[in-house]
């Protein structure tokens, strides 16, 4: 689980509430700007990073990413990783659901999550991992410029 350098939403707080109970091992990376402290106690499955120096390195450890709509959601299906996305910001929807229509990540809300529980054992993670590596070279970068005009391209059509 990662919402950037600062979690300016408090996305870690809600997706961790409704993860707490779940059998499945975790790894929360929090960014420099993070202040929010955890309101609740945390199962011992749950590993919090504080301030790694590449997200990117940390990323091949896990079979699932749970994010903001910015790059990160791209870099990690250059891995093959697939994602879950609440858009933080208007402009990420559009990432979402694009990034949706390549099959290599789910979109669960803006700033909240529509869904009223993430049902993980729900997810076809070896399809989506599959369509990540389809859709995306490793190569960060170079997706993210063709992720970008395919953007562009997608919104002249409308």
């Amino acid at each position: 689980i990662t919402f950037g350098g600062s979690d300016t939403y408090s996305m870690t707080n809600k997706i961790l509430k409704k993860l707490n109970d779940t059998k499945y091992d975790i790894g929360v990376y929090y960014g420099p700007g993070y202040r929010k402290k955890i309101k609740f106690k945390m199962k011992k499955n749950i590993n919090h990073i504080l301030n790694t120096n590449n997200l990117e390195n940390e990323m091949i450890k896990y079979d699932l990413l749970i994010c903001g709509g910015g790059i990160t959601p791209i870099n990690a299906a250059s891995q093959g990783l697939p994602s879950l996305i609440v858009a933080c910001e208007r402009h990420e929807i559009r990432t979402a659901n694009l990034l949706m229509k390549f099959g290599t990540s789910q979109y669960l809300g803006f700033r909240k999550l529509k869904k009223k529980n993430l049902k993980l054992n729900k997810i076809n993670l070896k399809k989506m991992s599959e369509n990540c590596l389809k859709n995306f070279e490793n190569n960060g970068a170079n997706n993210f410029v063709k992720f970008i005009k395919k953007k562009y391209n997608d919104q002249r059509k409308i």
